[in-house]
């Protein structure tokens, strides 16, 4: 099988390729190559933000934006946080009333993103014993419960920031540099709901 890339102006964002554990895992866990090849984009980008680059984030914040409008169902909020990502690449730039109005999009797209939270599939987390994972099997729905208002939390939040970013303000609550910490191990809709929240691009961090 060939191995395909997508094209972000600097270091390729593999797609698949059999050396890559993390794709894999990633395709058997549910996730298609799009879900995992957007995450790195969005990643990426953030990163090159906050190493002070302009040119490439934002390359890859148009990429990123394009393959969500291409691959993601009209509900994702990940579509949300890439017009987002490229209204920040925008103002960047200068282009103010382009920002102004792609930012205003990502308002209106986000204001849908707790409908995520209806239908999130959530794999289980307890892999040391059978006694944990029977444990977790048991209490699912009280699991599910803190689950959601969790992440309620983060996009409430998200939401906060979005609103301050859209305005010229900075962003009230620490957004990518909490990712590291924050991102789940697994391969399930949590993690993408955590990445369409804490992967919006900001300058205050």
């Amino acid at each position: 099988m060939r191995c395909l890339t997508t094209i972000t102006y600097g270091r390729p964002t593999w797609v698949f390729s059999y050396s890559d554990k993390e794709m894999r895992e990633a395709l058997y866990s549910g996730w298609s190559r799009w879900d995992l090849v957007w995450e790195r984009l969005q990643e990426n980008a953030n990163r090159a933000v906050s190493n002070g680059r302009r040119l490439s984030p934002s390359f890859r914040f148009a990429a990123a934006r394009a393959l969500a409008a291409i691959a993601f169902s009209s509900g994702d909020p990940r579509i949300a946080t890439s017009v987002a990502n490229v209204a920040f690449a925008a103002r960047l730039f200068g282009a103010s009333l382009v920002a102004d109005r792609m930012y205003a999009s990502a308002r209106s797209l986000w204001a849908r993103a707790p409908e995520a939270l209806d239908d999130m599939k959530i794999l289980p987390r307890a892999r040391s014993s059978v006694f944990h994972m029977r444990m977790e099997i048991r209490h699912r729905d009280a699991y599910r419960s803190n689950a959601t208002v969790r992440l309620g939390r983060f996009i409430a939040e998200t939401g906060d920031c979005l609103d301050c970013l859209s305005a010229g303000s900075s962003a009230p609550h620490r957004l990518f540099s909490r990712w590291r910490g924050e991102k789940p191990p697994l391969f399930d809709d949590t993690r993408k709901i955590l990445g369409a929240c804490l992967l919006v691009a900001s300058l205050d961090e």
